[in-house]
């Protein structure tokens, strides 16, 4: 009996990575990039995890982009506190929160962030869902952003 169970639970977990993996490849899921700059959107989705200092490159040369958006999915007191320069806050814990995404201009360029990357990395599929096309996850959110000693508006 407890063969069989380490055998089923050593097959589900192969299985998982194997399905982690084809989805992974099939949706562009990456997390290194080599993005100089974040361009309109393309035909394909595009979905990274990125360090800090690379998004906030990527910010400094959209500074002027329409297309371009910063996404805090903080709540509104931890964006009142302090948040990207330009960011528009949508909180995470709003009960309409994917019908707030799902208003949002799909085609545009996001830079995506919460406070340590557990709610924008559950943002991140939401996204996948509802059609966007090009997302840029900062990697261990704000907290991360604030070890590597990079700006936030007060």
């Amino acid at each position: 009996m407890k063969r069989t169970r380490t055998r089923i639970w050593l097959l589900l977990l192969v299985a998982l990575i194997a399905a982690g993996l084809i989805t992974a490849c099939s949706t562009g899921t990456s997390t290194q990039s080599n993005v100089e700059t974040a361009a309109p959107a393309q035909s394909t989705s595009k979905f990274v995890t990125l360090p800090p200092e690379q998004v906030l490159k990527i910010i400094r040369e959209n500074k002027d982009n329409p297309t371009f958006v910063i996404l805090d999915v903080r709540t509104p007191e931890e964006y009142q506190s302090g948040h990207i320069d330009g960011a528009i806050n949508v909180d995470f814990y709003a009960p309409d929160f994917p019908q707030q995404l799902d208003k949002l201009d799909k085609n545009k360029v996001y830079v995506l962030y919460c406070r340590s990357g557990n709610r924008s990395g559950r943002t991140v599929p939401l996204m996948k869902q509802l059609g966007f096309r090009e997302v840029y996850e900062i990697q261990g959110g704000i907290s991360n952003w604030l070890r590597k000693g990079l700006p936030l508006n007060p």
